[in-house]
C-alpha cells in the first residue's frame, strides 16, 4: 500500500532525494520548497501524486498553513520528514 508523505526542504539534498525515490516507488508526496519551480520537472512527471508548497521553516504561521494545505490536497499524511 502506498503512503502519503510530507517532506520539507525538497529543493535539494536529502529532501529532494527522498521525494524522487518515493515518487518512483509510487507513493504520494507533499513537499515544501523555498524556490518556486524547484521541482517543476517532477511535477510534470508525477502529476497529482506530487504537491509542492512554498514554505520558509522560520515562518510558524506558514508551517501551519502548509500542513493544512497538505491535508487538504491529499486527504491524509502518513509520514512527515523534516529536511533542511
Amino acid at each position: 500500500m502506498s503512503k502519503t508523505w510530507l517532506i520539507t526542504g525538497a529543493s535539494a539534498g536529502l529532501g529532494r532525494l527522498m521525494t524522487e525515490r518515493l515518487l518512483t516507488r509510487g507513493d504520494r508526496v507533499v513537499t515544501t520548497v523555498r524556490r518556486a519551480g524547484a521541482l517543476a520537472h517532477l511535477q510534470t512527471e508525477h502529476g497529482d501524486r506530487l504537491a509542492v508548497t512554498m514554505l520558509d521553516l522560520t515562518d510558524k504561521i506558514g508551517i501551519r498553513a502548509a500542513v493544512d494545505d497538505a491535508f487538504g490536497r491529499m486527504g491524509r499524511i502518513d509520514v512527515a520528514a523534516v529536511s533542511s
